[in-house]
């Protein structure tokens, strides 16, 4: 596989990422699950307090 070959993989693959919508990008979930879960230990906290 020549440069050209895997210069155009690469370039496709990283358009492709970008253009994904928002709700199909793993980090979207990651920051939703993480919200949650910080939620749900601040309630704890209150509650203990």
């Amino acid at each position: 596989m020549g440069m050209k070959e895997r210069y155009w993989e690469a370039t496709t693959k990283a358009a492709n990422e970008i253009t994904k919508p928002w709700y199909k990008k793993p980090e979207f979930w990651i920051g939703i699950v993480a919200n949650v879960i910080a939620l749900g230990a601040l309630t704890v906290a209150i509650i203990a307090l």
